[in-house]
């Protein structure tokens, strides 16, 4: 993989995790027996890693046109 401008990495990531943090201070409810509800959280997180799966695999292919 060639990595010539890092900073179209950095900056999707950490937009990615920010929004993360947003969604899970969101949605963090208590439930009656103390513990806290982090489904919405979970979900974001799965689609993060599966966005940088795909991000890794269609930057590794050369375009040719």
């Amino acid at each position: 993989m060639n990595r010539k401008d890092p900073i179209l990495w950095i900056i999707p990531l950490m937009l990615s995790a920010i929004g993360i943090v947003v969604i899970l201070s969101l949605t963090s409810v208590r439930l009656n027996d103390g513990t806290l509800s982090f489904s919405l959280g979970k979900k974001q997180a799965q689609w993060m890693v599966i966005s940088c799966i795909g991000m890794i695999i269609t930057s590794a292919k050369p375009l040719s046109f």
